[in-house]
């Protein structure tokens, strides 16, 4: 009797293995290729997710219509290439495999990594100046925000809890403000749908972007225990926000990146000359292109030590010089130094997005706000 009953909760527990392992089989996406999403224009772009085994998947995209065949790996992951027309929407992608998915309301245009730190995380919720009229005028359909939380992980993830919204008052006054002001001047002289993915923590530093290989691999950068001090509210370790909060979006195509940060390794600032620059290139070598990379100097703010903030923003200036691709914003004089967060956040974003108009899209600003000139000469207006 004992090897009946044996037997009969030895069975149920074997159904139950090859049900549930039946239902984690289903095609399943990352959170970053979702709903309301924007995949970058003209370009191809990688898809990829999971799936049984082997498992044969159908993917069609309705701007062309074209069906694409992928099978799964060993590993039950699979990706393929697909290419991508000039900007427009919305779209869908349907996938489909032992279920399907549809994606909708896809568009396509310019994608943006928004990252750094507080400045970069800072909000219109959190008071900037003209927060109520920016808030009450953010109704702007085709840009997008996808904003990754505050994440740590010592090894490197290929998903995050996040998803895309619609820029709307509600979606924007708790997305980054730089982040938003910059893609908001990037649509109204582009005038293609921009996708924004935020990936910030207030006090964070550079370490902890970079990846630890990189850091161990540098006697100097390798210090970062004795260089960062003891601190209970901030991730300290190298790499744990890479890998949480930059790699599970590594694979998804992006135009470039904006950057804020440095306040948080003014104890560091002559290191700093060399450990910023090997951030930016450990992110070109995630995302396997020269990706162009604008970032804001450090605001002006007593830091307690001579000369702190004033050697980080000299390592800043020389990142620009010796680092192709790149371009740094000053904010000297839109600063407050009683103020280490700056309320005004809308020239900030401004500057960054004519940093990009200008170099990745072939724009001069001129003295006249909102009016370009383009290469050949002609003025265009917007």
């Amino acid at each position: 009797m004992r090897i009946d009953r044996f037997g009969q909760v030895y069975v149920t527990g074997f159904l139950l293995f090859i049900l549930t392992s039946f239902a984690s089989a289903t095609v399943r996406l990352p959170s970053v290729l979702s709903d309301h999403m924007v995949l970058q224009r003209n370009s191809a772009v990688k898809l990829w997710g999971w799936a049984n085994a082997s498992e044969q998947i159908e993917i069609t995209a309705s701007w062309d219509n074209h069906t694409y065949d992928i099978k799964a790996d060993r590993n039950a992951r699979w990706e393929i290439v697909i290419p991508t027309p000039e900007a427009g929407g919305p779209f869908t992608i349907d996938f489909k495999g032992s279920n399907s998915i549809r994606l909708n309301d896809i568009l396509i245009g310019e994608v943006w990594i928004c990252s750094g730190q507080s400045n970069m995380e800072w909000s219109a919720n959190s008071g900037i100046d003209g927060a109520e009229l920016a808030i009450q005028q953010a109704n702007f359909p085709k840009i997008r925000f996808f904003q990754i939380p505050r994440t740590t992980s010592k090894y490197r993830q290929d998903d995050c809890e996040a998803s895309w919204s619609i820029c709307s008052p509600e979606t924007m006054r708790v997305f980054s403000a730089v982040g938003y002001f910059f893609g908001k001047n990037l649509y109204e002289n582009l005038d293609v749908p921009i996708g924004l993915i935020q990936a910030a923590w207030g006090g964070t530093a550079a370490e902890v972007w970079t990846p630890e290989e990189v850091i161990n691999a540098d006697p100097d950068f390798a210090q970062w225990d004795a260089t960062l001090g003891t601190s209970d509210h901030w991730p300290r370790e190298p790499g744990v926000l890479f890998n949480a909060m930059i790699h599970p979006v590594t694979n998804f195509k992006v135009s470039g990146a904006i950057w804020y940060q440095g306040e948080s390794n003014t104890a560091s600032a002559i290191l700093y000359r060399r450990l910023f620059p090997a951030m930016i290139e450990s992110w070109r070598n995630a995302w396997d292109f020269p990706m162009p990379f604008y970032f804001v100097q450090i605001a002006p703010f007593n830091y307690g030590t001579p000369m702190q903030g004033a050697l980080v923003r000299e390592s800043q200036l020389q990142t620009m010089k010796t680092v192709p691709n790149t371009g740094m914003v000053v904010i000297s004089d839109i600063g407050n130094i009683y103020d280490i967060h700056p309320r005004n956040k809308i020239d900030v974003g401004q500057r960054l997005a004519h940093w990009a108009l200008a170099r990745t899209y072939g724009k001069k600003t001129s003295s006249i706000p909102g009016r370009f000139i383009n290469r050949t000469g002609s003025k265009e207006e917007n």
